[in-house]
């Protein structure tokens, strides 16, 4: 009898290790999670930072191992290939070569494999996965810890006066700083606009309500950019989906920035008045001094901190301490000082190319497919706006730049859609 039930246990473990191992839904979204608990201010924070970057270690070798094994991914023909992912290719190739240049090299090099694990598991693991595994499962599992992460922000900002910082009072959340919840806000709205857009009835109605509560908590965060970002991406969801809806936001928006720019007392509140930028334009300054060590080549991928850790800078410039070792808050700038001007027309070059691809492949999707298409396109809208004041695209280890390009991966991916379609 002790045999027959220890046999039993021993195969039930041995199914659910092997299912885990050729599984990606599972160890997907517990580096999501590992991921969001890493940008929390909790004491467990620091902890987590390292369990996400083994996690995506192990899921990324388990992976190759897997697409290694797959004879329709190793005969994938390379001239079926789009054009897009021969730009990221040589993108990549030139963060290799450009980290050789760094001012620090040890640096350069972390966040350049960092993000190339970033890329391998959204663009290649994550899409091949789909012939075994039904999209809607994946996007559905998805969305429903978005949907938590909502609601956690709206219970903390309810019950949790440590969820606003002490000087702005702009909530948080339970991520670091109000800019990152900003940023969630926006990362996750394709998400739910798919999930809304797919759905009727009750469904249609609660994924309303969870849309409406995230642009609120966007709104308490007062991440400007993000609400911007947001704006831009309804804007051109509307134009997809809701034609009259799109004439009457840009026609709104129109009428916001007149009323604003027209009231010294809202320009004073939204803190457009004397600092518009909020010292940005000020690290702009620093990182486009820094650029002429080499305006080729940059100064290497991922030494923003470094550059912004000069305390003579920021003193001449009247710079807080607080921004010390931040980012520029700018991805354009970012990419052009650290990859240079070589680097900056690879990742322009990039965009286009994944902004053409997504509306050519709109020609021949069809039903959930075009649907997911156009919201990640109202997605990159918002993002290339949001841009301007925030960089987060190309940090692997950022929760918002993990949602962009699972998105990526799933609307320009090689292989086929298979089951999207099905209710």
């Amino acid at each position: 009898m002790t045999t027959q039930i220890s046999n039993k246990i021993f195969q039930l473990f041995s199914y659910n290790f092997i299912y885990f191992l050729f599984s990606i839904k599972i160890p997907l979204n517990i580096l999501l999670i590992s991921v969001v608990i890493s940008q929390s201010p909790f004491s467990i924070s620091n902890s987590f930072y390292y369990i996400k970057w083994l996690l995506l270690i192990a899921i990324v070798a388990n992976g190759c191992l897997l697409l290694l094994a797959n004879k329709d991914f190793l005969f994938l023909r390379i001239d079926k290939l789009p054009k897009y992912f021969w730009t990221i290719f040589i993108f990549v190739q030139y963060l290799i070569i450009n980290s050789f240049y760094s001012v620090t090299i040890t640096q350069s090099f972390f966040r350049t494999f960092s993000f190339i694990l970033l890329l391998i598991l959204t663009l290649l693991i994550i899409p091949s996965h789909i012939r075994r595994l039904k999209l809607k499962h994946l996007l559905n599992t998805i969305t429903y810890i978005i949907v938590l992460l909502v609601i956690v922000n709206i219970v903390t900002a309810l019950f949790l006066p440590s969820s606003f910082t002490i000087w702005t009072n702009r909530l948080r959340g339970i991520f670091d700083n109000p800019n990152t919840l900003g940023t969630f806000n926006l990362a996750s709205m394709p998400f739910l606009l798919y999930a809304f857009n797919i759905n009727t009835g009750l469904k249609k109605a609660f994924f309303t309500i969870i849309i409406s509560l995230n642009i609120l908590l966007s709104l308490v965060a007062f991440s400007r950019a993000s609400i911007l970002g947001i704006a831009i991406c309804l804007c051109v969801y509307f134009f997809f989906f809701y034609r009259k809806l799109f004439y009457l936001s840009i026609l709104f928006m129109c009428l916001t920035i007149v009323i604003i720019f027209s009231s010294p007392l809202l320009l004073e509140l939204l803190r457009l008045a004397d600092d518009p930028f909020s010292m940005r334009d000020r690290m702009w300054e620093i990182g486009l001094l820094a650029l002429k060590k080499n305006i080729w080549l940059g100064v290497g991928f991922g030494t923003t901190p470094t550059i912004t850790n000069d305390i003579f800078q920021f003193t001449l410039r009247g710079i807080t301490d607080f921004n010390l070792g931040k980012r520029f808050a700018n991805i354009y700038i970012e990419v052009l000082v650290e990859t240079g001007i070589l680097g900056m027309f690879l990742f322009l070059l990039l965009i286009f190319l994944m902004v053409n691809q997504s509306i050519k492949s709109l020609k021949y999707k069809i039903g959930n497919e075009a649907i997911l298409v156009k919201c990640y396109l109202s997605l990159l809208a918002g993002i290339l706006i949001h841009g301007f004041f925030e960089s987060f695209i190309l940090s692997a280890g950022n929760t918002s730049s993990i949602l962009f390009w699972i998105l990526t991966g799933l609307c320009l991916n090689p292989f086929k859609f298979e089951h999207l379609n099905e209710r």
